[in-house]
């Protein structure tokens, strides 16, 4: 009798909260997900790139922009290239199924162990700002 109040009590509770964190996530997840643009948006994106005046010859005579982008499909880049950037960002990109959760798990945790101290954040800068600087 007693052992079954019990095990009623806890099926209880881990149901109850699994509906309430269940509610939570779906919360979050719509908190989050308003401000994101449609992903057919993203998948269209065409962005502004240089324009670039030639001459009869073949010479390059000006460029014209509001931003100096040229555009470089991912195929076009070089292997070593996309090893660098994942080195710097992500070293488990190949080895996690799309989301590294023991990194999730413990930047979650370092941001909650220094909580308000702004100076200890578990967010790494840019790996822009960890490369050497060269002086002007």
């Amino acid at each position: 009798m007693r052992l079954t109040r019990i095990l009623s009590f806890l099926f209880g509770t881990l149901l109850f909260l699994g509906v309430v964190g269940g509610i939570a996530a779906w919360l979050v997840y719509e908190h989050f997900s308003q401000d994101l643009p449609d992903y057919y948006q993203l998948a269209s994106y065409d962005p502004p790139v240089v324009s670039r005046i030639y001459a009869g010859d073949g010479r390059l005579l000006a460029e014209y922009a509001t931003e100096n982008r040229v555009f470089v499909p991912i195929s076009a880049m070089p292997k070593r290239i996309i090893n660098a950037f994942l080195a710097a960002e992500d070293k488990t990109f190949y080895t996690h199924p799309g989301v590294d959760l023991p990194g999730v798990i413990n930047a979650v945790w370092i941001n909650v162990k220094n909580l308000g101290d702004d100076r200890r954040r578990s967010a790494r800068p840019p790996s822009r700002s960890r490369s050497p600087r060269t002086s002007c």
